[in-house]
């Protein structure tokens, strides 16, 4: 996969602020790290440039339980 992603990223006291663009790899790095959790907004041509849930992704979230079996979403 080659898209482009832009996530969500929440600041204390500044709201939220797009970041991005990024690889897929770093989407995935960011996961495995717990930086994207299952409740980070993530974009991509691949989520036809609308905001959706990391939950909402199939293989991301797969990835985010392979890589935080005791975690679990809120």
């Amino acid at each position: 996969m080659s898209a482009d992603w832009y996530y969500m990223k929440h600041r204390r006291l500044l709201g939220s602020i797009k970041v991005g663009p990024v690889s897929e790899q770093e989407v995935l790095q960011k996961i495995d790290s717990g930086e994207i959790n299952p409740q980070t907004l993530l974009m991509s041509s691949k989520t036809r440039d609308h905001w959706v849930k990391m939950s909402e992704i199939g293989t991301a979230f797969k990835r985010w339980k392979d890589h935080h079996p005791t975690k679990r979403p809120a």
